[in-house]
């Protein structure tokens, strides 16, 4: 069972690198939106 578990959790460590790489541009993408709706 722990085998199994940690075979599962090593992809996503995988996939958390390039999602924390990512993750600033997709937020100021959906911020920027928000910022001018409240401007404008």
């Amino acid at each position: 069972m722990e085998d199994h578990i940690h075979t599962v959790i090593q992809p996503d460590a995988r996939f958390a690198l390039p999602l924390l790489r990512f993750a600033p541009s997709v937020i100021s993408f959906f911020i920027f939106p928000l910022l001018l709706r409240s401007f404008f």
